[in-house]
């Protein structure tokens, strides 16, 4: 290369050069007869008769680095198999622990966002690889309220943000799981996302059949119990989500979105049991029953969920909340019971005294309504927010039974039938609004409010026994409430 040296008024310079590979090249020059300037001409270096064939160097990368009050982990310095799911790398964070399907961070429970956007789909982790992660960001998150004013609220949510390499983006992940028995039983699931920041889209279903296992999902993983009961199960799950940058919001919650879920689940369980007793009642003549009992349970469920979370302006932003769920099943079960003089097993000549059979048929039906309706607005010196809560539950069933007792000793047949109708209505409304004022500017805060809550509930039930209303099993109730609640109070910050 080339070079030129300014340097003050010197009668002697020394230049030396060094590189690693060559030898030292070192050179004194003098300044004389008036000159200020020096031209070293070219200067050539001599390789070194030592040199490096290979080099291997070792480093142990970071695990992780603090940016202000924000923990950053770098995934490149964790040890994973080829192949390894993001649920494990996150697992190998320090204070990052997965339990019951949850993410936690030092025992906080976490809100997960994936390149600073809310993820609404938990089994997201278990389908992305590792190698997608660039980074991993663990912060405290203030509230929206507390970012704007300056005014600590107290509200805190501990956030784990999953930052997602670009050329993983825009595509499709999935997972699919199945096995089968040496019966009939089996168990099959898959898995299915888009990954994408803006319109994210996720299917999951699972089926089962297993005579002493129940199935189950919760976050990034499935798993399963023992049951008693054989089990017959259908699932799935379908969520979108929208999502777009507000203008002018400068706050860290600058993400609005609406979504999307709908979750159906089917069931059918069997069980069948099988009894002996002996009562001493006389000692002389014990008495030996036996009771055997078959039950069958059908259940539906079907709920469907929306949300929205939208700014208004940079100072204002609504949140929507919403959950429909229809619920059906079916019980029917019958129970045969016989009562002998003598064990029914070991003695050949036993007397049976009497039998009888049980019969039951009951049906449900479940709806639910609710929305979460939450408006917040900041303005000088303050904020204001408005919660509504409307929500609805009607509940009913239908109970049929028929006992037939013979009585063998005394020669008499009894037949009894019984029929049960019930309804229950459940409607809430709550409203609370809530000004906050800061009399000393983050430093004293005053809070005044009202809360109203009303609900109304009704239930009704028709018993008959023997095809006549049973009055001591029959009833028809209304309960209403009302509770207001004004309330003022003042907070002040240390900090």
């Amino acid at each position: 290369g080339r070079f030129a040296i300014p340097v003050e008024f010197l009668a002697k310079l020394t230049i030396e050069i060094t590189y690693f590979g060559y030898n030292k090249f070192q050179k004194e020059y003098h300044v004389a007869g008036g000159k200020d300037t020096i031209d070293v001409g070219d200067i050539g270096l001599t390789l070194s008769d030592v040199l490096l064939g290979e080099a291997e160097v070792k480093a142990r990368a970071k695990r992780f680095t603090m940016r202000g009050d924000t923990v950053v982990f770098n995934p490149e310095a964790f040890h994973l198999e080829e192949g390894e799911r993001m649920a494990t790398l996150l697992t190998q964070l320090p204070g990052v622990s997965i339990n019951d399907g949850k993410l936690f961070f030092m025992d906080k429970q976490v809100h997960l966002k994936m390149n600073g956007r809310d993820v609404t789909d938990d089994k997201l982790i278990g389908l992305l690889p590792a190698e997608a992660v660039q980074n991993v960001k663990s912060y405290e998150q203030k509230s929206q309220v507390t970012e704007l004013t300056g005014m600590d609220d107290g509200e805190r949510r501990q956030v784990l943000d999953i930052v997602i390499k670009p050329g993983f983006m825009d595509k499709w992940y999935g997972q699919t799981k199945a096995s089968a028995y040496a019966s009939e039983n089996y168990r099959a699931s898959a898995n299915l996302h888009y990954l994408t920041d803006r319109d994210p889209f996720n299917v999951y279903v699972r089926a089962s059949d297993s005579e002493t296992r129940t199935w189950g999902v919760s976050g990034d993983s499935e798993y399963d119990w023992g049951s008693p009961e054989p089990s017959r199960q259908q699932f799935g799950s379908l969520s979108y989500k929208h999502s777009w940058r507000p203008e002018g919001v400068k706050t860290s919650f600058n993400e609005d979105y609406w979504n999307l879920g709908f979750s159906p689940d089917h069931n059918d369980i069997r069980q069948n049991s099988w009894q002996n007793r002996q009562t001493f009642a006389d000692v002389t003549q014990p008495v030996f029953s036996s009771q055997h009992g078959y039950n069958y349970k059908h259940s539906l469920d079907l709920p469907l969920q929306a949300s929205l979370t939208m700014h208004l302006d940079p100072r204002s932003w609504l949140r929507v909340e919403t959950r429909g769920n229809l619920t059906k099943g079916d019980n029917r079960s019958r129970t045969e019971e016989e009562t002998y003089h003598a064990d029914q097993f070991a003695d050949a000549d036993r007397t049976m005294v009497n039998a009888s059979t049980t019969k039951t048929l009951r049906h449900s039906d479940s709806r639910e309504v609710r929305a979460v309706i939450q408006y917040n607005r900041v303005f000088d010196g303050g904020d204001l927010a408005i919660s509504i809560d409307p929500q609805w539950r009607r509940e009913k069933g239908n109970t049929s039974q028929q006992r037939t007792y013979d009585y063998f000793d005394l020669g008499t047949h009894d037949d009894m039938q019984q029929t049960e109708r019930s309804e229950s209505e459940y409607r809430q409304f709550k409203v609370d609004a809530v000004v906050n004022y800061q009399i000393v500017p983050k430093r004293l805060k005053s809070s005044a409010g009202y809360m109203m809550s009303y609900s109304h509930t009704t239930d009704n039930s028709l018993a008959t026994r023997n095809s006549l209303i049973d009055d001591a099993n029959s009833f028809d109730r209304s309960r209403k409430n009302l509770d207001c609640q004004p309330y003022l109070a003042l907070s002040t910050s240390l900090g």
